[in-house]
């Protein structure tokens, strides 16, 4: 992703006549081979990944088209565009998992709809329902969420050193976004991380209603109610382990966890953070990789579902 980003930014610029048309080619050559993902641990200790980056890619370039390389950028502009660029596939998974559990959901209320079954309150039992009623609570959010995924905004970053863009034009910087799939942004926003927030915000969401569902299946099947696939016991023979809803709940509790690190973290000072940005580079991946796995075990138990008895 990384690479992707230096590449639109020496074509952008050479269509606007900031850097020779022949330096832009030539950059574009060097980001085509791959790089050693050794620099991820190089960047760790040099502070941040794009200087052995760049290191490497300047050793691809002769002595003409390496000074026009990351023209007016800086560090920030190249990981937080990649990390919207690798955001963006995320959150099509967490779409496409979410999607799954939905209609996972919806076949069993077509199947169960008029199953009656007892209405808990307090977990003590209030009144009879049905299983349609209660698939339909579970299903308006997750619809919500779905529809709050699929319009998500993933904004390029583009800023230069103390985010003023100086030296990037408007023209530039729309025409990055255009080749990352990006959405346009008015200005830098290194130390706004709304941006962040909001996508790890749609995670965490998505994770808890897994995790709610996942839940109250485990409960209505430790009452007999339901079924679902069941996992083995190393210490008692036939126990019926609800090890989908268990993998969701582990997940989403871990995903609550990890979200925390961002959206508790300190404010970020001044033009560029100290600190908190780097924390991002832990916790942001995490938050996507736990909430896709409690989504996906989630749908997994939705899937095996049998509701076994009413009221």
């Amino acid at each position: 992703a990384m690479l992707a980003v230096e590449s639109a930014v020496a074509v952008s610029q050479a269509e606007a006549g900031d850097i020779p048309q022949a330096a832009a080619e030539a950059i574009v050559e060097a980001c085509l081979a791959p790089v050693s993902a050794d620099i991820l641990a190089e960047g760790w200790t040099a502070g941040t990944p794009v200087l052995p980056l760049l290191d490497a890619l300047r050793s691809r370039l002769d002595e003409s088209a390496a000074p026009h390389l990351h023209h007016c950028l800086t560090t920030q502009d190249i990981i937080d565009s990649s990390a919207m660029i690798l955001a963006r596939a995320a959150v099509t998974e967490l779409s496409t998992l979410a999607t799954r559990a939905r209609d996972a959901l919806r076949t069993a209320a077509e199947r169960y709809g008029e199953r009656p079954t007892q209405a808990r309150s307090f977990l003590q039992p209030a009144r009879e329902t049905t299983f349609g009623f209660r698939a339909g609570r579970w299903l308006t959010p997750l619809e919500a969420l779905i529809d709050h995924a699929n319009d998500a905004g993933f904004p390029v970053q583009l800023g230069g050193l103390v985010g003023d863009r100086d030296g990037l034009s408007d023209a530039v910087c729309d025409a990055v976004a255009q080749r990352l799939g990006l959405d346009g942004a008015p200005g830098a926003w290194h130390t706004d991380r709304a941006p962040v927030i909001s996508l790890l915000r749609l995670a965490v969401d998505l994770a808890r209603w897994a995790e709610k569902v996942a839940g109250d299946l485990a409960l209505l099947a430790s009452l007999d109610e339901v079924r679902m696939r069941a996992g083995g016991s190393t210490a008692a023979a036939g126990k019926q382990n609800p090890i989908d809803a268990m993998r969701a709940m582990a997940a989403a509790e871990a995903c609550v966890g990890v979200t925390a690190i961002v959206t508790s973290g300190k404010p970020h000072e001044l033009e560029r953070g100290l600190g908190s940005w780097h924390a991002e580079w832990f916790a942001v991946p995490l938050v996507f990789m736990t909430a896709a796995a409690a989504l996906e075990a989630t749908g997994d138990a939705l899937s095996s579902l049998t509701v076994t008895k009413g009221a």
